[in-house]
């Protein structure tokens, strides 16, 4: 739905206006997934952007930012505008482990275990 203005007389809703960039020693226009530039809506009907998921690559940097920014204006007062950085992460990384079946553990974590007797290890995630 369309945002107003509580504070004005006016009959016109907030106009928004949508960017996103990137800071990688410039400043360059975000690109989606595949590579593409990315499109954000404008208007007064642009109040919310939703990015589904998987729209925007990840990057294994942690100082890799995008950054979105929102200007707000409407025909008679002058626009605000407010930035912030998003940061895009990879999917978790499960964590795995061994377990050992029937051995002894040693104080230093390895495993003793006797020459006739059968080792046996469990995966775990």
């Amino acid at each position: 739905s369309a945002s107003t203005d509580p504070d004005s007389d006016e009959a016109g809703a907030l106009m928004f206006e949508w960017a996103c960039y990137r800071l990688d020693g410039l400043r360059t226009a975000c690109r989606d997934a595949n590579g593409l530039p990315l499109v954000l809506p404008a208007g007064v009907d642009a109040s919310v952007v939703v990015l589904p998921p998987g729209s925007l690559p990840f990057s294994a940097d942690p100082n890799a930012y995008y950054y979105f920014s929102v200007t707000v204006s409407t025909p008679s007062k002058t626009p605000a505008s407010f930035t912030m950085p998003v940061q895009i992460v990879g999917p978790g990384v499960p964590t795995a482990t061994i377990a050992s079946l029937g051995s002894s553990m040693r104080s230093d974590g390895s495993l003793q275990v006797n020459a006739g007797e059968r080792l046996v290890f469990r995966g775990e995630c």
